[in-house]
């Protein structure tokens, strides 16, 4: 009778056991899910998710730097609907306000103009294979009106189909009176080579 006791003692404390670690597992499961997902962010969802009031670009190029992040990802994702939205107002508040008030520069008009453009496109192999932005030691500061003005060169790498070309670029930005540097407008530029297209 005593054997029977202890063995049936010994099976409740193994199936106790097991409980426990088949709790402590999913439990292990979970967290390494929900982390996993985290990782998995994708360069749209970070993007949008970014909270440029609180998180804003320290430095002029670094401005550029997340504005080229933000026009890759519109035409590399083929973005649309919210999301080329969202997109948008995010690529917006880089804006100087004199720049997204200008006629023509509206958030409608700019969406538009995306959205007919990316149509364009159709299935075509167009992309944004790369784009380098000018070091802050390289950045040209100024000053227009009583504000502060830095300009910082970017070159952009794209492929139509099978052909390759760069577009060099200068961006102007200027100081709100937050400190913040602001895209005020650009320009392709003339100066910089930007060679011919070639093929693949």
């Amino acid at each position: 009778m005593a054997e029977n006791k202890k063995t049936v003692r010994t099976v409740i404390v193994v199936v106790f056991l097991c409980i426990l670690a088949l709790g402590y597992y999913a439990y292990l499961s979970d967290k390494n899910a929900k982390k996993q997902k985290e990782v998995q962010l994708t360069e749209k969802d970070e993007l949008l998710l970014w909270d440029l009031n609180k998180d804003y670009p320290h430095s002029p190029n670094d401005v550029v730097k997340l504005y080229s992040r933000m026009i890759s990802c519109i035409y590399n994702d083929r973005l649309e609907g919210k999301d080329l939205e969202k997109m948008v107002k995010q690529m917006r508040l880089l804006y100087d306000d004199s720049f997204a008030e200008e006629t023509g520069n509206s958030e409608e008009e700019q969406i538009s103009n995306l959205e007919q453009e990316l149509a364009g496109y159709g299935k075509n192999d167009h992309k944004i294979t790369n784009y380098t932005v000018g070091e802050l030691s390289q950045v040209e500061y100024g000053k227009v009106d009583g504000r502060q003005t830095a300009c910082v060169d970017a070159v952009y790498t794209l492929r139509m189909d099978n052909e390759y070309s760069k577009e060099p670029q200068i961006y102007i930005l200027v100081q709100d009176e937050d400190e913040n540097w602001k895209i005020l407008g650009w320009q392709a530029n003339i100066e910089q080579n930007a060679g011919s297209g070639t093929k693949e």
